[in-house]
């Protein structure tokens, strides 16, 4: 299976990868407005690729990318109805501006750690901590980080070479210290 696209959220300015999708729609809005998304590709079988932000203690959703299909009725669609294409943010919310999402309670966790965006492996991703962003109606309640205990550092090149450093100084210690040279 191909690698799956994934939602970013911007925190402090840096973008970090999103371990899990959250919801990029208030409940029952999709079937108001007539979207239905649809598989864009293999590597986007969900059809959708958001982009979030905290902002002044806030959750927006800066911007939404859909694939799918979109009638409101009453408006006379630009396409057939059964025709996917993509779908602008502005044609789902009305505006360009990010959205407060006051849909969203609940923990987001995020990739956090010694790069942006941790590493990408298999079908998702891995970083060496992970950032809970606790929000209330889109509210930031709290935000604390936990170190990620499945963790591998073989998947950081900064973790890596910080451990093959410290073999190297520990070889060259016990080489010197048993009093060989050569």
């Amino acid at each position: 299976m191909t690698a799956q696209v994934l939602d970013m959220i911007y925190i402090e300015g840096r973008g970090h990868w999103l371990y899990q999708t959250a919801s990029i729609l208030p409940p029952g809005f999709a079937e108001r407005i007539g979207l239905r998304f649809e598989r864009e590709s293999t590597a986007n079988y969900r059809g959708w690729q958001a982009v979030w932000k905290i902002d002044q203690g806030r959750l927006f959703l800066e911007k939404l990318r859909a694939f799918g299909l979109l009638h409101t009725p009453g408006h006379e669609p630009s396409l057939p109805d059964n025709v996917p294409r993509d779908i602008s943010h502005h044609e789902i919310f009305g505006t360009t501006d990010p959205v407060l999402a006051d849909w969203i309670s609940g923990d987001i966790k995020v990739a956090w750690g010694d790069s942006d965006f941790g590493a990408r492996i298999g079908l998702g991703i891995m970083s060496s901590h992970l950032r809970i962003v606790s929000v209330e109606k889109g509210v930031l309640v709290s935000q604390r980080t936990i170190k990620n205990p499945a963790w591998n550092p073989a998947f950081s090149a900064k973790e890596r070479l910080e451990n093959e450093r410290r073999i190297a100084i520990e070889a060259a210690e016990k080489h010197a210290a048993s009093g060989k040279s050569g």
